[in-house]
């Protein structure tokens, strides 16, 4: 039996190596072929998960493209971030969500849990180094190769068209437009008790990892990384670990800027939900974004301080 196994190894070998040199040349192939090129007045990039996907309406804001998407993770933003830079010289601020929720160790399973894995390694398999392709590998083996079929499909597709705007179709995010708002429904119920019962100290360290990479790629491409936790819904921040939020800020991205809208004031009609704005709050959160930027909260020693001057200022409550 032993003796059978070994000679099918040997037998099937040859074709193995084979797909995997076709995986490789189809992932270049793409890499050179997708067209990340944005708008050469656009300035500022914003990324990040659900929460400035629905909160900051880049149509809005002036020089401002938003790629932000539903429950991605600082690893998969990572690659995105890392081939928009490479094409485009006019990109010069990133503004990045980092709210509570983006430390938790929820994030592993957004990284290589499976439905996730099936969602976004398609997207950036190509832009992804072997370092990167080892993580998701080592945590999730199964899931890593069914994923790496669907992508194979998806970038022999990819090279048979004649070109691929990848930044066009919302693939890579884009602003969403959120109608719902749920925030009488989920007062109703005992959400926020069940929230307030979960707390804890352990953290996601793939997802900081990563975002030290983001850091760093900034820093060598001359671009200002900004961090921004955009506005919550005041019971639900209780929820939140704000300890470890920010231990964690102050030892890893103390010298990151930080801008802090958790506590501006929404009507409840102008939230999604507990933790994203929908269109209407995006409307009146983008607007007083665009005035702040413009009126030079990014060049600011102080830029917290700032926010809560202008707060008053421009009676935004």
């Amino acid at each position: 039996m032993k003796k059978f196994i070994t000679s099918l190894l040997w037998f099937f070998l040859p074709l193995i190596l084979v797909i995997i040199v076709i995986s490789i040349t189809l992932k270049k192939s793409v890499n050179d072929k997708v067209n990340c090129v944005v708008d050469e007045k656009t300035t500022t990039l914003v990324l990040g998960h659900s929460q400035t996907e629905c909160g900051i309406n880049d149509s809005l804001i002036t020089g401002v493209k938003n790629f932000s998407s539903s429950a991605e993770p600082y690893f998969y933003t990572y690659q995105k971030l890392k081939k928009i830079v490479s094409v485009n010289q006019n990109i010069k601020t990133v503004l990045i969500s980092f709210s509570n929720n983006q430390i938790d160790t929820l994030m592993n399973e957004w990284t290589y849990g499976d439905k996730y894995l099936q969602n976004f390694y398609p997207k950036y398999n190509f832009v992804m180094n072997s370092e990167d392709a080892g993580l998701l590998f080592k945590n999730n083996f199964t899931g890593f190769i069914s994923s790496e079929h669907k992508s194979f499909m998806e970038n022999l597709d990819i090279v048979l068209k004649s070109k691929y705007a990848i930044l066009s179709d919302r693939k890579w995010g884009s602003y969403l437009y959120l109608k719902r708002n749920k925030i009488d429904s989920l007062n109703k119920t005992d959400t926020i008790k069940k929230m307030m019962a979960h707390h804890s100290e352990n953290y996601s360290k793939i997802n900081i990892q990563y975002l030290h990479k983001i850091v760093d790629l900034c820093k060598k491409n001359d671009i200002k990384l900004v961090l921004v936790r955009m506005p919550l819904y005041p019971t639900y921040f209780k929820t939140k670990n704000e300890i470890l939020f920010q231990r964690i800020r102050k030892e890893y991205f103390s010298d990151v800027p930080f801008l802090d809208f958790h506590s501006v004031s929404f009507k409840d009609d102008e939230y999604g939900d507990y933790d994203h704005l929908n269109y209407k709050g995006a409307k009146r959160f983008s607007i007083f974004l665009d005035t702040l930027i413009k009126d030079g909260l990014l060049d600011k020693n102080k830029p917290q301080q700032f926010i809560e001057e202008a707060l008053v200022k421009y009676k935004f409550d």
